[in-house]
């Protein structure tokens, strides 16, 4: 779970987002936001009804169901290794350079944490038969014909489970 301080950082990203977003589609949310109260039954329900910390909130757990892909709307269930894809998505509102770059970082550690956990799988091979890097380099060749460094995260994991399943192979062996 994301801790005080990402959550600020979050937050603060949405609300630059937020202020970024054009009058019509705040105009939209905040309909949208008045015709729900009333179909709950709120007799006061109407836009103008609407404040903006209220329109604010909708924005920002939008965002954040949005960017977590609709697994949950709420910061505090929000797993540690989705705040940068949640920071990436709302920061694209106000820079997509910025975002770009974040989204690069996100990838370059997802495919760092594949190849950690494809060397671990192959250091705890029995025989010393999957040596890392040159196994999982030589699958890599054979099925998408680029060197291991230049596999996609996609690529990766997926040479995790056939190194995973060829060495519960040879553990049955």
């Amino acid at each position: 779970m994301l801790s005080d301080k990402q959550i600020v950082a979050v937050v603060s990203d949405a609300r630059r987002a937020f202020e970024a977003q054009p009058p019509e589609a705040l105009a939209a949310l905040r309909e949208e936001l008045a015709r729900e109260a009333a179909e709950r039954g709120d007799p006061f329900a109407c836009a103008a009804a609407v404040s903006k910390t209220r329109l604010f909130e909708a924005f920002r757990r939008r965002g954040v169901a949005e960017a977590m892909r609709g697994k949950t709307a709420s910061l505090r269930e929000v797993p540690n290794a989705a705040f940068l894809r949640v920071r990436a998505h709302f920061i694209r509102f106000f820079d997509a350079e910025a975002a770009d770059r974040l989204e690069a970082r996100i990838e370059a550690d997802k495919r760092a944490r594949l190849l950690w956990r494809i060397e671990k799988v192959c250091a705890a091979a029995r025989g010393g038969v999957m040596r890392f890097p040159d196994y999982p380099a030589a699958i890599c060749r054979a099925q998408y014909a680029c060197a291991l460094e230049d596999a996609s995260a996609a690529e990766l994991t997926r040479i995790l489970i056939t190194v995973t399943a060829r060495a519960r192979a040879r553990e049955k062996k």
